[in-house]
């Protein structure tokens, strides 16, 4: 391979704040644009509307000094106060005009929005436009690059062609998959990459794997002495076990709900394991606040003091989700209630949950059988943070999971630290990334083995 490519990798630990690297990122090029020509800056999110939406949010304060039009959302439908773009039409028109024209394009990574960008590149690439650079950035890209019908691969390949493609930046806490790990090509475009340079990178308030409490608590689901449910028969070996695990813990100690509490307690990809979680808890303290994710949901549930179900719709028009949550159990007058947080794909990756007003999560319960690497770390990462400066919110939070999902997600945060504290800048090959696991020839076969098998 000679030289390198465009395309860069930007790896921090979950939580340490990716989105504003690529935020300054996007930033330090525009202030080029009087010199080197007008930017357009499309930038593909996480595939939720939350995680959508907390990235406009973060990009608002731009319009201010950039104009109205500066940030777009490019959805089918949008109800905000940023330029809303429905078509590749549309897009291709305003890039005829430079005053509509927006210098940041924010989309959900799904196959759609996906193959609209690759055709607006390629687009603006064999036509004379009033753009003259464009940067394309992937939240999470480790979650899609095995999309064989987007084919991410040979498109950024493609793109990393093209004269007006001037940059394409990945962000991700777990980039392991990216890395072709074949010896056999050492050419070829994805057996090394090129980490982007973190100038500035520091530690300070960061709340991570060393400031929790590891509860390794045994548990077999055949020793259960539960109650019969009527869900079991709906659900897999490795989702049972996820739910009789948080309801095995609850049970054991029930002061994990007590009053001002803050639980994480995650489910799996069925919509149904994130109702019984809701179930479950509401049934061992009645007085709990759950905060459901999903696909369908995402509002917090509650009984109030006169017994009445109360359902409130969380829908983010500014700001942070941690903070609009707050909001919500202070306006309702049941913020010093137990609070907990359930779901799986709209909070598993990317999405901030904790906030200075709620503090840090108090419990944690991480009952996986079978999970990827990847996905535990990244669901461990909804309570890591740089939250360290809020005290006195900040706990050390109790997590509940077993001993290998402990040490998987340590090595994992180191895997993502080695990157960015001794590779900054660097052109890299995959086995550099995995140092911290490879060091340690006690654990290897539990990264390579059956824990790194999908649901």
């Amino acid at each position: 391979m000679t030289g390198q490519n465009k395309f860069q990798l930007c790896i921090l630990p979950t939580q340490m704040g990716k989105t504003f690297v690529t935020i300054n990122e996007i930033l330090e090029k525009i202030k080029y644009d009087p010199s080197e020509g007008r930017s357009v800056h499309f930038v593909l999110t996480m595939n939720t509307l939350l995680n959508n939406k907390q990235f406009a949010n973060r990009l608002s304060d731009i319009k201010e000094e950039h104009g109205e039009n500066a940030v777009a959302i490019f959805a089918s439908t949008y109800k905000g106060d940023l330029t809303h773009i429905d078509s590749l039409c549309k897009l291709i028109n305003f890039s005829k005009n430079p005053e509509k024209m927006p210098k940041i394009i924010v989309a959900c990574s799904n196959y759609r929005r996906f193959e609209d960008c690759f055709k607006y590149m390629e687009f603006l690439n064999n036509n004379k436009t009033s753009i003259s650079r464009s940067f394309v950035y992937f939240d999470e890209l480790h979650k899609y690059i095995k999309s064989k019908k987007a084919d991410i691969r040979g498109n950024i390949e493609k793109m990393d062609k093209y004269d007006i493609v001037h940059g394409i930046m990945a962000m991700t806490a777990t980039p392991d998959i990216l890395w072709n790990k074949s010896n056999e090509d050492k050419d070829d475009f994805w057996s090394k990459i090129t980490v982007v340079n973190i100038a500035e990178y520091n530690e300070n308030n960061y709340f991570g794997w060393e400031d929790m409490e590891f509860k390794h608590a045994k548990f077999n689901i055949d020793d259960d002495v539960g109650e019969e449910n009527t869900y079991e028969s709906k659900l897999y070996y490795s989702e049972l076990y996820n739910i009789k695990y948080a309801e095995s813990i609850i049970r054991s100690y029930p002061e994990i709900l007590n009053d001002g509490s803050r639980t994480f307690m995650p489910a799996t990809r069925k919509r149904i394991t994130h109702n019984i979680i809701r179930n479950i808890v509401m049934k061992a303290n009645p007085k709990c606040v759950v905060v459901t994710l999903n696909g369908v949901e995402k509002n917090i549930s509650y009984i109030d003091d006169e017994d009445k179900y109360v359902t409130i719709d969380l829908v983010i028009k500014s700001g942070e989700l941690g903070d609009l949550i707050a909001g919500h159990l202070h306006e309702n007058m049941i913020f010093a209630r137990p609070l907990v947080i359930t779901g799986y794909l709209c909070v598993g990756m990317g999405q901030t949950l904790v906030s200075r007003d709620l503090g840090a999560f108090t419990t944690a319960i991480l009952g996986y059988s079978k999970i990827t690497n990847d996905n535990l770390y990244q669901l461990f990462g909804r309570i890591t943070g740089r939250i360290k400066g809020w005290m006195p919110n900040t706990v050390n939070t109790q997590v509940y999971c077993s001993k290998i999902n402990s040490i998987i997600c340590k090595k994992m945060e180191e895997c993502a630290k080695n990157i960015v504290t001794k590779h900054n800048g660097k052109q890299l090959e995959n086995d550099k990334y995995r140092e911290p696991i490879n060091e340690d020839q006690e654990i290897i076969n539990n990264f390579d083995g059956a824990k790194v098998l999908e649901d």
